[in-house]
């Protein structure tokens, strides 16, 4: 080998042990998670633990009864009648705001759209109901909510708003179910409406029976996702009331807790 090409050749093996040269150089991506691998671990670690936090929670005892939805009159988003009757057959996680109160019915909402996420996600959705209750009649007018809905994307098979007048809404408002809620409500001077305390969702069984409050922080839905299936639990063997005939849901609003004959089995939801 020549003088020259003995040069040219150490030349060469030096640039290739050059890790500046271009191609010595790893793709941006590498140079990338190279810089930020324990970012990117704390957060697949925070994902990973914010998405399944509701399957890893041991499944708590069954909610006891605590009271009755009393009988009640609504008119819905659609100018639709709704009854404590209409609510026969299925779960229902039962919400009270107003839609020009800010920040507690905010909170509320914001709630009962995380929790009825997690519900979509298994496989009972077509199992619970979403009830808003308006705590403002003089402002929440079925036009009012419907737009509200509308303006939240809030699926009218799924989410039921209701208003009526002052007398009509007084026994949600006012009787036993609203002693648990933990919440007032008021309309100051200049007509903004808002709540005290801190505001609950109501859990409701497939017979009108209140099986618990929750509050709205991360913990306390988490709950109300388990107790939602404790409660299908509870309630296996009792008739479905969303395939018995008119005469016979018109017993069962006179008493929920009535056994009807012939009745087929409630079996679990996510067991079919």
């Amino acid at each position: 080998m020549s003088e020259d090409n003995a040069r040219e050749s150490e030349s060469s093996r030096y640039a290739h042990d050059d890790p500046e040269a271009p191609w010595n150089r790893p793709p941006d991506y590498i140079l990338f998670l190279r810089r930020h691998i324990w970012k990117i671990g704390a957060l697949l670690l925070l994902t990973m633990v914010t998405v399944t936090r509701f399957y890893l929670i041991k499944p708590g005892a069954v909610a006891p009864v605590v009271g009755q939805m009393p009988p009640f009159a609504l008119t819905t988003q659609d100018r639709d009648d709704f009854s404590q009757k209409d609510m026969l057959g299925k779960v229902w996680v039962v919400g009270f705001l107003s839609t020009r109160c800010e920040k507690s019915c905010a909170e509320v909402l914001t709630a009962m759209v995380a929790y009825y996420g997690q519900i979509e996600a298994s496989r009972i959705p077509g199992y619970v109901g979403m009830l808003i209750v308006s705590s403002d009649p003089d402002f929440d007018t079925p036009r009012v909510l419907a737009r509200f809905a509308e303006d939240h994307k809030l699926d009218r098979e799924v989410w039921t708003l209701a208003t009526g007048d002052h007398a009509a809404l007084r026994p949600l408002l006012q009787g036993p179910p609203a002693e648990g809620l933990g919440t007032t409500f008021v309309t100051d001077a200049v007509g903004a409406h808002e709540s005290s305390g801190s505001p609950r969702l109501m859990l409701v069984d497939r017979f009108g029976g209140v099986r618990g409050y929750y509050a709205t922080d991360h913990e306390s839905l988490a709950e109300l996702y388990q107790r939602t299936f404790s409660t299908f639990r509870a309630e296996k063997g009792r008739p479905r009331l969303d395939q018995l005939g008119e005469r016979e849901r018109a017993e069962f609003g006179g008493d929920p807790r009535a056994r009807v004959s012939p009745s087929p089995e409630l079996t679990r939801p996510d067991s079919r």
